[in-house]
């Protein structure tokens, strides 16, 4: 089975990156023919893994023309058309994407991968309530491998529709279903701190803190923060200087900078 890396929709997670595109080229690109005397279950299965890794690389041409084999070699394979609702998903043809994720529940309702991929894109459009449900059912699936990253997709579209207390139960399980992704510790702290669970936000900033990630301003901001409010001096002091070292052109310094100018005034 094969897995795709979606961009979470919140904080740019919950959106899809979806690249620019003219859709008739897509369409017009010519397809190499298909072999005979070929295996065309595990043909079309190593069409699948191109494809995505095609479309995660940015060429776009490619992973359509592996998409589009794949489909030719094993219609009757619902990851073909999971995979093709994450391709077209990614270059805006809508109503493509959401015919192939269809088309791939058709054929396998009970599967966690078509009915998470569905579930992330009906939150794309906004449509909380029926993204639910798609959640729901992919998580029956208890071997389900990308576990931390459904709940993580489930908690943010939550947040997004405005149930904090769902968001908070999604993203508390995607911390101990997978511990070492850093995104959901992220998104638990952030949640944490505007709800004013600044203990609770804490815990997750800290966690994350000793993940490997790349420093950027917004979460160096949310980490000088949550320190804060926490009592986190250490803390709170190394996000500053973090955000003055590496980022001292950013609004987000720029805004530690006037707080911490404000606390100071205060103090005296």
């Amino acid at each position: 089975m094969w897995h795709s890396n979606r961009v979470p929709f919140l904080v740019a997670i919950l959106t899809i990156g979806l690249a620019a595109c003219q859709p008739h080229r897509y369409e017009e690109a010519p397809l190499s023919p298909v072999k005979p005397h070929m295996n065309y279950a595990k043909a079309a299965e190593l069409n699948i893994a191109l494809g995505l890794a095609y479309l995660k690389q940015g060429d776009v041409e490619r992973a359509r023309d592996k998409l589009l084999r794949a489909s030719r070699l094993n219609p009757q394979n619902p990851e073909v058309y999971e995979a093709l609702g994450v391709y077209y998903e990614h270059v805006r043809l809508l109503p493509r994407a959401e015919e192939s994720y269809w088309k791939a529940l058709s054929l396998a309702p009970e599967s966690a991968g078509a009915n998470y991929h569905f579930g992330a894109y009906l939150c794309h459009m906004q449509q909380y309530a029926k993204a639910e449900g798609y959640f729901q059912v992919a998580l029956e699936d208890q071997h389900y491998p990308k576990i931390g990253e459904l709940l993580e997709t489930a908690g943010v579209c939550a947040y997004q529709a405005g149930n904090h207390v769902l968001a908070e139960a999604y993203l508390t399980r995607a911390v101990r279903e997978s511990p070492k992704r850093t995104a959901p510790w992220l998104y638990a702290a952030r949640y944490a701190y505007i709800n004013g669970d600044y203990d609770k936000a804490h815990e997750y900033i800290e966690h994350y803190s000793m993940l490997p990630h790349r420093p950027n301003p917004d979460m160096l901001k949310l980490q000088f923060e949550i320190a804060e409010k926490s009592g986190d001096g250490v803390l709170a002091q190394a996000s500053y200087q973090q955000l003055k070292t590496l980022f001292p052109n950013s609004s987000e310094w720029r805004a530690v900078m006037r707080a911490n100018l404000a606390k100071e005034r205060n103090d005296d």
